[in-house]
């Protein structure tokens, strides 16, 4: 697949400007890029998590992605002045797309006929303060969110009380609550 975009490549500086000989337009490769210089990484200029390393080489190319393009763990995203994954809050992802749930990473996105909503998985955390939060998809139950900056950062399941009975998670006062 090619995507239209502009890169300037050749010598890489910590400001992520590329410098040198310029590729662009609906004909740009990654694998060409790489041909040419051998080894190193580009930001992907669309999607602040996204990036392409001459080193990732598929034998088959992952569905959702390019030949030599990868993916940040969430919720890294890539770094134009290091050129590495780094934690989302110190990124400046300028006029990429940072994606915020856990459900816009490629690698998180189902790509089968049989697949489940995301969001049962990783639910959004979009709008909720920091801190603990009732599951939304599985309220009344002893699942339990953590976020942080909008972000998921863990599911979380109660414990069974010191009598072994299923405790849920109260919203209310942020605890798990054993059933009486």
């Amino acid at each position: 697949m090619f995507v239209a975009y502009k890169i300037i490549v050749l010598t890489i500086s910590f400001s992520g400007v590329f410098a040198g000989t310029e590729i662009s337009g609906p004909d740009f490769s990654a694998s060409e890029w790489c041909s040419s210089v051998g080894t190193g990484r580009i930001p992907d200029p669309i999607h602040c998590q996204m990036y392409f390393d001459c080193n990732v080489v598929y034998n088959e190319v992952p569905p959702g992605l390019e030949q030599h393009q990868a993916e940040c763990p969430y919720p890294n995203l890539f770094s134009e002045e290091t050129f590495q994954c780094e934690t989302f809050d110190t990124v400046k992802c300028a006029d990429r797309i940072e994606p915020v749930n856990k459900c816009d990473y490629t690698m998180n996105k189902c790509n089968g006929p049989n697949c489940q909503p995301c969001e049962i998985y990783y639910p959004k955390c979009e709008g909720l303060s920091d801190g603990f939060h009732a599951h939304p998809m599985k309220r009344d139950s002893p699942y339990y969110i953590e976020c942080y900056k909008s972000r998921l950062i863990s599911v979380h399941v109660c414990p069974t009380d010191p009598d072994g009975r299923i405790m849920l998670f109260w919203e209310e006062n942020g605890n798990c609550t054993a059933m009486t």
